[in-house]
């Protein structure tokens, strides 16, 4: 079985990343260092397959179950969208703002969406130090919510406030090309209400105060807080 990597604290599980040979299995490491002398065929894994059936989850975005495909995992021709390309450059990101020797490695349109956004009173807001607060990047998460279901998600950005009563505060960064808040708030608050939820009961069993959730609309410069029921 594949080495599961994280830490889990109060039924939160944390994933991070592993080294590949996390997920050699043993078997295999004896048959690299003893040679394979079956026919390739004979030893390949199967290929993986469009309709493939995959890994049941419970999605926050949608609350439905989603069955993870081949064509899911391997999307639909090459390259990140500009979208992905501007989430990742901004999840790099611990205090302050772009780092200067990032910019060789990224498309100018993306780097110019996100240092103009991080040049703005929005992303002062989102990336300013803050004193006793540590940073959460691109966390994955797997929580059991109040059904008992396990449900996955990944939080752009999380300034944790490390005292009794602290802010957690969460950021979720979208480059849709909206300008009105209603609209903001109809596609992505239950999305975010629901992160809110997860992380807000695991939040307060540590001591924990508000949780709070803003759209970072990278386009409009602006946040956009969700309000939590």
């Amino acid at each position: 079985m594949a080495k599961r990597e994280g830490v889990e604290m109060d039924g939160l599980f944390l994933r991070g990343l592993a080294a590949p040979l996390d997920y050699v299995q043993p078997g295999w490491e004896r048959e690299l260092g003893e040679g394979n002398k079956a026919k390739p065929e004979k030893k390949a894994s199967p290929r993986l397959k469009a309709e493939m059936p995959g890994v049941m989850r419970v999605l926050p975005s949608g609350l439905g179950q989603h069955r993870m495909t081949g064509r899911s995992i391997l999307g639909q021709g090459g390259g990140l969208g500009l979208g992905e390309e501007v989430h990742r450059l901004l999840e790099r990101i611990e205090w302050g703002g772009l780092e200067p020797s990032w910019k060789k490695d990224v498309p100018a349109e993306v780097w110019k969406l996100a240092d103009d956004f991080c040049q703005s009173d929005a992303g002062r807001e989102a990336f300013g130090k803050r004193a006793g607060c540590r940073v959460w990047r691109e966390k994955a998460l797997e929580v059991l919510d109040a059904g008992n279901r396990l449900v996955a998600a990944a939080v752009d950005r999380a300034v944790l406030e490390e005292k009794k009563g602290g802010v957690l505060r969460i950021y979720d960064f979208k480059t849709d090309q909206v300008t009105d808040e209603k609209e903001w708030l109809a596609r992505h608050g239950p999305q975010l209400r629901k992160y809110a939820e997860l992380l807000g009961g695991w939040w307060k069993k540590r001591g924990g105060g508000q949780v709070r959730v803003w759209i970072a609309a990278v386009r409009d410069k602006r946040l956009i807080e969700v309000p939590i029921k």
